[in-house]
C-alpha cells in the first residue's frame, strides 16, 4: 500500500454552490506512477494526442504532512502542474469541470467501475491495469455516443505503449451492467484549470473533516 497520512490543519472548509460542505485542498502533482501511453481523441477536433496512461501521484496537503496519494485523471483535456493548486472537494457527478461536470449517469459507471476493478483507491497496481483503468476512466467521461467501446465513437484510442492495454479496458467497460458494486465514497477534487481527479477521502480523513467542520460552526456561532 501507498505511504496514507491524515492532516487537516491547513485544509479550509466552505459551503459550496451545490449545497454540501467542500474541502480546499492544497495538492501538488510530483509525477506518473505508472508509465504506459495511448494515443486518445476526445470528438472535439483536437485529434489524437498521445498521453500517460495510469495512477498518477500527488502530494495533498505538501506544506503540511505531504500525504501520498495516488489517483486517476476525470479531465481528458486539461493536464496536471507542478505547483502545488488549491482544489475543492465535490461530488463525483461534477468532476471534469471543463465539460461542466460529467452528470449523475456517467458517475454511477465509474463507482461501478471501481467498485468492481479498483476498490481501494491509492493502491498501486500494474502498469497495464493502471493504463487500462485510465482508458476506462476516459471513455466512461468524455464519450457521448452512447456506446462505451475505446476503438471507436467520439472518444477514441489507439496505439497504446502496453500490449492489451485497450482489451482489458474494453473487458472493464462490458462488464458494467448496473448491478454493482459500486464504490459509493467516490469524490471529485476539482480545479477550473488543470486536471480534476477521482478521490475517496479515507474514514480518518472523514472524522476528522466532520470534526473540523463543527469546530467551524462553534467558531462561527461565538462570533
Amino acid at each position: 500500500m501507498f505511504n496514507r497520512l491524515i492532516t487537516v490543519g491547513p485544509f479550509a472548509i466552505l459551503a459550496a454552490g451545490f449545497g454540501s460542505a467542500a474541502t480546499i485542498i492544497p495538492v501538488k502533482y510530483i509525477d506518473a506512477y505508472n508509465t504506459g501511453t495511448v494515443q486518445r481523441d476526445v470528438g472535439d477536433g483536437g485529434g489524437f494526442i498521445t498521453l500517460t496512461t495510469g495512477l498518477l501521484h500527488f502530494k495533498l496537503d505538501p506544506a503540511g504532512a505531504n500525504t501520498d496519494y495516488l489517483a486517476f485523471c476525470i479531465e481528458p483535456r486539461q493536464f496536471v502542474n507542478s505547483s502545488t493548486q488549491n482544489y475543492m472537494t465535490a461530488p463525483l457527478s461534477q468532476g471534469a469541470t471543463n465539460i461542466g461536470g460529467m452528470g449523475a449517469a456517467k458517475a454511477e459507471l465509474l463507482k461501478e467501475l471501481f467498485g468492481r476493478f479498483y476498490p481501494t483507491l491509492n493502491t498501486p497496481v500494474s502498469n497495464l491495469i493502471g493504463g487500462a483503468l485510465q482508458v476506462a476512466v476516459w471513455e466512461i467521461v468524455r464519450e457521448t455516443s452512447g456506446t462505451l467501446d475505446v476503438v471507436n465513437g467520439t472518444t477514441r484510442f489507439q496505439n497504446p505503449s502496453i500490449a492489451n492495454m485497450l482489451t482489458q479496458a474494453q473487458s472493464y467497460l462490458d462488464a458494467l451492467d448496473g448491478t454493482g458494486p459500486k464504490l459509493q465514497t467516490l469524490q471529485a477534487l476539482n480545479h477550473p484549470d488543470y486536471q480534476d481527479i477521482v478521490f475517496t477521502p479515507e474514514p480518518g480523513t472523514l472524522g476528522v473533516l466532520g470534526a473540523a467542520l463543527m469546530a467551524l460552526g462553534l467558531y462561527r456561532r461565538r462570533r
